[in-house]
């Protein structure tokens, strides 16, 4: 309450206030809202501007992680590879062109930042996640049991190769 009393009503400041006072900060994502996707590009631009950020964790599949390295690591922007694999972009809908601006906003920071200070974006959600095809309620929740735990694991591991990194 006092970091958000602190930012003076701008959501985005109150998230880099929190990212200044503690290594971990967790944004929750409302999949089909457009707003939360430009909050968090907002976010990122302050905590990189004030405190810094090693590692963005995102809610998409595992699986895309090849992709998402692939694309921020070309030295000219071009999204038509995450674009091409939806599964990077979590799923279609009215929040997908917001969804790229995240990356987008990490390539273009990365760029300034330089190799040294590069942010990592982590697909950290089950491979192949969300499911592309509807699964019966049994498996839906057997699949939705084993998330948490998967994604827990891989922040785990990420933070074993940088135990002082910044994530969001």
């Amino acid at each position: 309450l006092a970091i958000a009393r602190a930012a003076e009503s701008d959501p985005a400041m109150a998230i880099a206030n929190a990212a200044r006072a503690n290594r971990i900060v967790f944004l929750s994502d409302i999949h089909a809202s457009a707003a939360t996707k430009r909050l968090a590009v907002e976010a990122i631009n302050k905590i990189v501007s004030t405190s810094g950020l090693d590692l963005l964790v995102l809610e998409v599949g595992a699986d895309q992680q090849p992709v998402i390295d692939q694309y921020l690591q070309q030295p000219n922007e071009d999204a038509s590879m995450l674009v091409s694999n939806g599964g990077a972009l979590r799923e279609p809908g009215p929040a997908t062109r917001d969804y790229l601006e995240i990356y987008r906003a990490v390539w273009k920071l990365n760029q300034k930042l330089g190799a040294d200070q590069a942010i990592r974006i982590l697909a950290a959600d089950l491979e192949g996640w969300p499911p592309s095809r509807p699964l019966s309620p049994a498996d839906l929740a057997r699949k939705s049991a084993e998330r948490e735990a998967h994604m827990q694991k891989q922040i785990t591991d990420a933070l074993a190769l940088n135990p002082r990194a910044r994530v969001l």
